[in-house]
């Protein structure tokens, strides 16, 4: 049996102002999409 311990994951703190330029027409749902993937694999506080 392979024991699985419960392990604190790193916590990340990103702050300050994300500006973000695209070209592309539809950058801004891909960065969109993007970020919320990695919202969506992490406990984050989005403000």
């Amino acid at each position: 049996d392979i024991v699985r311990q419960r392990i604190k994951p790193p916590e990340v703190s990103i702050e300050g102002t994300f500006k973000i330029i695209t070209y592309a027409s539809d950058g801004v749902l891909l960065i969109r999409s993007t970020f919320e993937q990695v919202l969506k694999d992490t406990e984050a506080e989005v403000y």
